[in-house]
């Protein structure tokens, strides 16, 4: 554990090391998971585009680490639909398009990165854990606070339903900057010389 703001002349940078914005100050990297529902349900209709929004605030410890979405929609021909997940700075994540053909519903559907089976390869109505069309962990890294979209887009005709509801679980953790190669904390403004509560290579 170190308190200190600059190396001894003898010392070298260490790159590539981990700094834990330790907010209080018990020496662990402290992680969280909450999940947030959004129980409002919104029709599908032909050729539309609908969104659902879920708030996140006071997050204490707000680095998100992994992200899974729950949906549950009611539609009577699947391969209609596509469907996002938009973080609160714009990013968007591509849950599913067209996928199941002329199947019906997404049931206590779970979009993992961690899952075994690709939503492509599922079928209706997809209970059970998928990995999404896009990669959730590009989220890994911003912040949980926010206000959080569920796009839902339906391209065709004939087949309608509701998005009925959908969860949010989000696990997070407390800030950790990496060195550069002359030993400085590097944040997304510019490389600064931080105080380190505790120190650890960034793979473990």
């Amino acid at each position: 554990m170190c308190i200190r703001d600059r190396l001894d002349p003898t010392e070298s940078p260490l790159d590539g090391r981990g700094i834990l914005m330790d907010q209080n100050g018990n020496g662990t990297l402290d992680q969280e998971t909450s999940s947030y529902l959004a129980t409002t349900p919104v029709p599908i209709d032909d050729f539309t585009f609908i969104t659902s929004a879920l708030t996140v605030s006071g997050v204490i410890h707000p680095v998100i680490t992994d992200v899974n979405i729950r949906l549950n929609i009611t539609h009577t021909y699947t391969e209609d639909l596509v469907a996002y997940l938009v973080h609160p700075d714009g990013t968007r994540i591509v849950l599913f398009a067209q996928v199941g053909g002329a199947g019906e519903n997404f049931n206590d559907t779970i979009f993992d990165d961690q899952a075994e089976t690709s939503i492509f390869a599922g079928t209706a109505p997809f209970t059970g854990s998928f990995i999404p069309f896009g990669s959730l962990a590009m989220l890994n890294g911003k912040s949980a606070n926010g206000t959080w979209m569920l796009e839902v887009g339906d391209f065709t005709f004939k087949d309608v339903g509701t998005l009925n509801n959908w969860e949010l679980t989000l696990t997070t953790s407390e800030v950790v900057l990496s060195t550069d190669s002359l030993g400085r904390a590097v944040t997304d403004l510019a490389p600064v010389l931080m105080t380190c509560f505790f120190c650890q290579p960034m793979d473990g």
